[in-house]
């Protein structure tokens, strides 16, 4: 959630972000409320991927200061961020091959 608005003519804070590590080989897919899945990404490097968008920071007093009252406590508070709920499918992927030499055909 975005921080509340700040005196000296200053905004509030924008919400931290938050980072969720994954394993690369992860599929991630946002859930609905009817349990259906929507694929999103397919985790296959290091890179962050943004899911979610944070809360926008508040105003502070003098956004809401008048030349009749300069002076005003009002301040207003942040945004609420996006929510998402994910489901995350670790697919499995091998870093190793197996090699076997051909059978022997057995002579007569």
């Amino acid at each position: 959630m975005g921080g509340m608005g700040k005196g000296k003519k200053k905004r509030g804070g924008n919400g931290d972000d938050k980072y969720i590590p994954v394993p690369i080989g992860t599929v991630v897919y946002r859930m609905d409320e009817d349990g259906n899945r929507e694929y999103l990404d397919d985790i296959t490097n290091s890179n962050p991927r943004l899911v979610a968008v944070g809360g926008r920071g508040g105003w502070g007093n003098t956004r809401f200061a008048t030349p009749k009252k300069p002076r005003t406590v009002l301040a207003q508070r942040g945004e609420k961020g996006e929510r998402a709920v994910l489901f995350l499918e670790l697919k499995l992927l091998a870093d190793v091959g197996l090699l076997a030499k051909p059978k022997l055909v057995n002579r007569l």
